[in-house]
């Protein structure tokens, strides 16, 4: 997604939310397309639930940000496509549907900022991970505007490239055992299940946080010791 200064949710009321929304909001952090939030329920009650984006061809990406809230200072954003977005409970089976009775639509969702979710990229890396793995082959790639960790083609760690990103991204190859790239370039390696669990671990931490820094160097070193005896994919 193209960094952004500003997110404008133009929803029109129609087959997914009964009522419209027009509003501006100025961007704090990027947005993140996610797979899950916790949300109110039906009846009232937090709990973490499923979100997609939603337009007239239906489903689409659902994306969260943190953005300025004139009430709170700053908020999370939850937003989607034309027609707004829709919940319904965690791990659901069937498809999205206007019809389910047991999903919701709304134009966005504007929740607290330390609210809880779950990237797309996270989501993917969880079922990645769920079986140990000798050898799993990802690739470190770098644009102009973020780093990402890739597996067959998916996101399984997204830095934007600011100052926390760059320190992610390179605490991340230094993980993996390979140099961060240039702009424009990419490197591949082969890495057990444990190794990457530790690089997980890794790119959901705050390198600006002082007293993080011995876990960082703990991981590092539990990631270098497997990666020389790549035979055993501890996790």
């Amino acid at each position: 997604m193209a960094k952004a200064r500003f997110i404008e949710v133009e929803v029109e009321a129609g087959n997914n939310c009964d009522y419209s929304l027009h509003r501006v909001f100025s961007v704090v952090e990027e947005p993140k397309e996610v797979v899950s939030v916790e949300a109110p329920g039906i009846r009232g009650e937090l709990a973490m639930v499923d979100v997609t984006g939603w337009s007239e061809d239906g489903p689409c990406p659902a994306y969260a940000a943190i953005v300025e809230d004139s009430g709170e200072g700053h908020a999370l954003l939850i937003f989607g496509g034309d027609d707004g977005i829709r919940t319904r409970p965690l791990d659901s089976d069937g498809e999205w549907s206007l019809d389910d009775p047991a999903q919701t639509g709304e134009p966005c969702l504007l929740l607290d900022k330390t609210t809880p979710y779950t990237e797309k990229a996270w989501d993917y890396a969880e079922k990645l991970l769920a079986r140990p793995q000798r050898l799993i082959e990802v690739t470190l790639s770098r644009t102009e505007a973020e780093t990402t960790l890739l597996h067959e083609g998916s996101a399984m760690v997204i830095c934007p490239n600011d100052e926390k990103g760059l320190t992610q991204a390179e605490l991340v190859a230094r993980a993996l055992g390979v140099a961060l790239p240039d702009a424009g370039g990419a490197e591949t390696v082969g890495v057990s299940s444990g190794v990457l669990h530790r690089v997980m671990s890794i790119s959901t931490m705050d390198p600006t946080d002082e007293d993080i820094w011995p876990l960082f160097a703990r991981l590092l070193e539990e990631a270098e010791a497997m990666r020389a005896n790549v035979s055993e994919p501890d996790m």
